[in-house]
This record gives C-alpha cells, structure tokens and sequence, in this order.
C-alpha cells in the first residue's frame, strides 16, 4: 500500500470512530432529558398522589402506581430507588407513619379512641405487623413507646 492510502484510511477511521464518539454524546444527553422530564412528571403526580392522600388505599401496589403515573413498575422501581433512594414499600409505609404522626399532633385524642388495627387499618396496613414494623422504622419505637413519650411527656 502506497503511503497515501494508509493515511487516507486512519483519516477515515479517525471521523467514523469521532462521529460515533458525537453521535453517542448526543444520544446520552438526550436520553438525560427524557429520564429528567420522566423523573418531574413522576414527581408531580407522586405529589397530587400524596396530597389526596390516595396511599391510604390498603389496596395500593407498585403496579396501580404505575397505572397511575403511566409508566411501568420497574421503571417506577428503578425511580424510587435510584432518585429517592428508597424502596416503594419504605416510600408507602413511611407516608403512613409520617400521616398518622400529623394527625396525631393535630388531635391526639384519636389514638384513645381507636384500637392498633383500627389504626393500622385506617392507614391502609393490611396486617398489624407491618403497621408496627412500619412505625418502628419511620420512628425508632414502637406505637406505645412513642405515644407514651410524645402525648403523656412520660
């Protein structure tokens, strides 16, 4: 080969491989976009979601989430651990606790009245273990620690 053509070829190399490097910087930029557009829409939705309180519903999944915000559940998995960095179930019983928390201080009273699983119930638990694993989680002790702490300043 003259030496002519072997420049010709590593010039030619050179672009295609320079073009490829452009053309997957573009691609990666605007894939960021779209996850940055998806992850906002997540979030407000997630928002209006909380704000109508709809994760008191017993019967809320990762799947009828994802109905809801139009995605697919291990997009939405992936969302919830990567962005919030915590798993849906974390997401959903930390809501609860945290929902109860407030009613709580707005109107203790209510914890007299009510029995743990009419409590656990109200919050959309479906056993009265996962609602005291929960608020051990979300608080550090359990139901009767905290009531006794918080309300009776024992």
């Amino acid at each position: 080969l003259t030496p002519l053509i072997v420049v010709c070829i590593i010039a030619i190399t050179f672009i295609w491989v320079l073009k490829s490097s452009l053309r997957k910087r573009s691609l990666n930029s605007k894939h960021k976009v779209v996850i940055e557009e998806t992850n906002f829409n997540f979030r407000e939705k997630l928002e209006k979601w909380e704000n109508d309180k709809e994760f008191l519903n017993p019967s809320t999944t990762l799947a009828s989430l994802s109905v809801l915000l139009e995605t697919n559940t291990s997009y939405l998995s992936r969302y919830f651990n990567q962005e919030l960095q915590v798993s849906f179930s974390n997401y959903l019983s930390k809501l609860r606790i945290n929902h109860l928390l407030n009613l709580i201080q707005s109107n203790p009273s209510i914890i007299k009245s009510k029995s743990s699983i009419q409590i656990a119930e109200s919050l959309g638990f479906k056993s009265i273990d996962a609602y005291y694993r929960a608020f051990k989680i979300t608080t550090g002790s359990t139901p009767n620690q905290y009531l006794k702490k918080a309300i009776m300043g024992e």
